[in-house]
């Protein structure tokens, strides 16, 4: 069972990642569990509490703090964790590979690219 949180300040983006997510699972055949925060700070305290997730899905600009800033904090609490970046804003890409994420998506790109990232990510980690 793979556990997967998302974080996007957005709720639009939250729903659409949600279903691209839901169908992605499906097609693999693999059972996950599916959290949605639409506040950074909601993250940040599940993260304090040492509740990881296998899959980060973060944007990068956020009004509290970057996900690049977000994903820092990951990395303390649950290193292990895949980082993929779903974001509008391709000139933090740079700075996403400093903290090991896995892939980077740019927000006009998420229903290609989302699905071969789960893919590709899921392979991997079997």
């Amino acid at each position: 069972m793979l556990n997967i949180a998302v974080l996007d300040d957005q709720e639009e983006y939250v729903k659409r990642i949600g279903k691209l997510t839901a169908e992605s699972m499906q097609n693999l055949g693999i059972s996950y569990t599916f959290k949605k925060y639409i506040k950074v700070n909601e993250l940040i305290s599940d993260l304090r509490e040492k509740e990881c997730f296998d899959i980060y899905l973060l944007d990068v600009e956020m009004p509290e703090m970057t996900g690049i800033e977000v994903a820092k904090i990951i990395r303390k609490e649950c290193w292990g964790s895949a980082i993929i970046y779903i974001t509008n804003h391709v000139e933090y890409a740079v700075e996403a590979f400093e903290v090991n994420a896995y892939r980077y998506i740019p927000k006009n790109m998420l229903e290609e690219k989302l699905p071969e990232a789960f893919a590709a990510l899921v392979s991997q980690m079997e």
